[in-house]
């Protein structure tokens, strides 16, 4: 690794390379070490791939807040990664933006307050104008790259102003003479109008190039916007800030926000005292100035400095072990933005626009998502893009599994229409999961009703589930399916025509592949004991070739369903059995005992199915009063929680029948479920009445009425999809 090294400074010497400094102490720099600093003519840039400035005012506040906490010894506030390549004129920031912007920032205000000092010392001609100039040209420079300095002619001409012996044309002169060098040097503009402020200041901002840069242009202009039109001013009412009214874009809003919080923090501290008087005035705002300039000397980082892009970024993942839990999604996006920073072929500028509009779209994918949508589409695409089955859908596999993709993939050669196809993918993993609109809650309930209703397609009952039963690996390997599907015959993502193919080929069952593998999919998970199966007819779908996929699908028409044989009510396959039970109701029963689709004799209400629970026949728990009234076994805690006691009920129904007695409430939790009519409520009862014993259900009703329901629903898990 090529780490030139790593030290504990302060803002003001992040700027100077590794090595170069005189001091390196972390204690507070002092007012002679301010005035006499060396800064180096580096810039601070933000690559292309590093997400913009994000900090709301409770950050910043925050940040301010531990430092005064932490007063009277250096604050440390975390780490900073750059990198310093040979014969470069910038450090690129890899790690540690946020905190950097913010002392940039708060060095800037600083910045503003001096210029308004200096311009009420001028106006009132007050003394220690040199000190003043001097300390203004500091700050100077940590807002822009060049410096300015006020020569020593124009102090003695600020000083010839308190002679008797100059006229008053003669001062005039001299005054003016001593704010067009203030104007020169910093912009400070002395007028009545705001309105020839407001153009003096951003007058003053052409051509400047700024100590803090992006490589992106567009965030150097926005920048740039904002501190030409946020100014500060004393008045009567005291220090206040005003901002040019100019349309801002969201990201110049951030940076708004950050500068007004900073003002107010400083200029509102409650430990200053309030003037008095004119004289009070300025001893208020100097003492203003000293804090921001505390503030700003005192904060420290650990500056860890490299010479190689590559070294800087895996000291930025080693040590951000909180960052994957803060902002996955910036990450990983940044892993598609450096790999395209890597390639040298590429033009700057077209580079800077490009990235530009990615990420805008990446912006767009990932907003109006709850947080387990923007998971998720994370992963299933990372899984499409990777082809590999990644080892969970936690975001530090879903990064490693990308990064790999693209360095193995893509080293040093990764082109624009490349990175715009993989960022369609997300785009088209958006539209999958809110065409299927999986609930967070009430999930199996949702996949209960798809099961049931004939109007949903076997990819949507698929869908509803596996995201029921949290198998979001299966889930990824359907996903990926459906995106072969389309783009195996269309190379080009539109978004009309993938809604289309969703609304079509998804929804209608209008792609008979796809319908065949889906209605599969669907059926090994529903008959499994576990996840074993569906995962392994998943990674098919990852890789294998669609006619392999199709075979192995026709062939899955025989459901053996053994785990029912010792399936006990509240184990984690509860919702295949209401799945199944949901099936069954679909279907009638025609007198050799086979099942067919047909028109349905009776109907559940939507409301009836989202509520439907497995109920106990014999109930659970008995009325020990009436103890005679209940079936009794040795294992009659096996045998009640058993398949063959099982009744689909609403949940009403359920809270309703509580534990009486089988004989006095079967008939009538049959009728209020509304299936009494139908053959599973008809067939129920002729059981009972053939093996009961003084109304009592005997060990053999709900030893048949088990192997029964058992090969309703192998048979029903036969039929073709609808």
């Amino acid at each position: 690794m090529d780490l030139n090294g790593a030290q504990v400074r302060t803002f003001t010497r992040m700027l100077n390379n590794i090595g170069s400094d005189v001091s390196h102490s972390p204690s507070y720099m002092t007012q002679e070490e301010w005035k006499n600093q060396q800064i180096e003519n580096h810039q601070i840039r933000v690559p292309h791939f590093q997400r913009p400035y994000k900090w709301e005012a409770e950050n910043i506040s925050q940040l301010i807040k531990d430092w005064r906490d932490n007063e009277r010894k250096p604050y440390f506030s975390g780490t900073v990664v750059t990198v310093n390549a040979e014969g470069s004129s910038c450090h690129d920031l890899i790690d540690g933006q946020q905190r950097t912007t913010t002392l940039y920032l708060a060095n800037f205000v600083f910045y503003l307050i001096l210029k308004e000092r200096l311009k009420i010392y001028v106006q009132k001609k007050y003394s220690n104008f040199a000190e003043l100039c001097r300390e203004l040209e500091n700050a100077y420079r940590y807002v822009f790259r060049d410096s300015q300095t006020i020569s020593e002619s124009v102090i003695q001409k600020y000083n010839d102003l308190k002679s008797p012996d100059f006229s008053d044309e003669r001062k005039t002169s001299i005054e003016k003479d001593i704010m067009n060098a203030l104007y020169e040097a910093f912009g400070i503009v002395i007028k009545t109008s705001e309105d020839e402020i407001e153009i003096g200041s951003r007058e003053f901002f052409v051509n400047k190039q700024l100590r803090l840069t992006y490589n992106r242009d567009s965030y150097n202009k926005k920048l740039s916007n904002v501190l030409s039109s946020f100014r500060v001013s004393f008045s009567k009412t005291g220090l206040k800030y005003e901002v040019a009214e100019v349309d801002f874009d969201e990201q110049e809003k951030v940076y708004i926000e950050a500068l007004k919080t900073i003002f107010t923090e400083f200029v509102n501290d409650e430990s200053l005292s309030k003037p008095r008087d004119e004289y009070e005035v300025i001893d208020f705002y100097k003492q203003i100035t000293e804090n921001i300039k505390r503030f700003i000397c005192s904060i420290q980082v650990c500056l860890m400095q490299t010479g190689n892009p590559r070294d800087a970024y895996i000291l930025f993942e080693v040590l951000n072990d909180r960052s994957l839990a803060l902002e996955p999604l910036d990450l990983i996006k940044n892993d598609f933005f450096k790999t395209l920073c890597e390639n040298p072929s590429i033009d700057t500028k077209k580079l800077d626009e490009n990235i530009e509009d990615l990420d805008n779209q990446w912006g767009e994918i990932f907003s109006k998502n709850a947080s387990y949508e923007s998971d998720n589409i994370a992963y299933f695409s990372a899984t499409y893009l990777t082809r590999q089955i990644i080892k969970s859908d936690k975001k530090e596999d879903i990064k490693d599994a990308l990064n790999t993709f693209l360095s193995n993939s893509y080293a040093k050669n990764y082109t624009m229409p490349e990175a715009q196809s993989h960022f369609d993918i997300f785009k088209a993993v958006k539209c999958i999961i809110k065409h299927f609109d999986a609930p967070f809650r009430n999930r199996d309930s949702n996949a209960i009703l798809k099961a049931y209703k004939p109007e949903f397609s076997a990819a949507q009952k698929a869908y509803a589930f596996l995201w029921a039963k949290k198998q979001s690996g299966v889930l990824a390997g359907f996903v990926t399916f459906i995106l072969r599907q389309y783009f195996d015959s269309v190379k080009k993502f539109e978004e009309n025509k993938f809604l289309e193919f969703l609304n079509k080929d998804v929804a209608k069952s209008g792609n008979d592949v796809l319908t065949k593998v889906a209605d599969a999919l669907w059926k090994i998970s529903v008959s499994s004991k576990d996840y074993t199966s569906p995962k392994a007819f998943s990674d098919m779908l990852i890789n294998s070739p669609v006619d392999t996929v199709v075979a192995f699908a026709n062939t899955q028409r025989q459901f053996e369903l053994p785990w029912l044989q010792d399936w006990s009510y509240d184990d984690s396959r509860t919702l295949n059995v209401k799945v199944l039970f949901a099936m069954l109701f679909t279907v009638s029963k025609n007198d050799d005992g086979s099942l067919e689709r047909k028109a349905m004799a009776f109907n559940l209400s939507e409301d009836a199915i989202r509520k439907l629970h497995l109920d106990h026949l014999e109930p659970k728990t008995i009325n020990k009063d009436h103890r005679e009234s209940y079936f009794e076994h040795d294992e009659r805690e096996r045998i009640v929680n058993s398949l063959g006691n099982m009744l689909p009920l609403p949940s009403e129904i359920n809270i309703e029948k509580s534990n009486r007695p089988f004989s006095i409430v079967v008939v009538e939790a049959l009728n209020k479920a509304g299936i009494k009519d139908h053959w599973l409520g008809i067939e129920a009862i002729k059981q009972y009445e053939a093996n009961n014993s003084n109304d009592i259900p005997t060990e053999e009703f709900f030893r048949q009425r088990r192997d029964a329901l058992k090969n309703y629903f192998m048979n029903v898990l036969t039929l073709p999809p609808l």
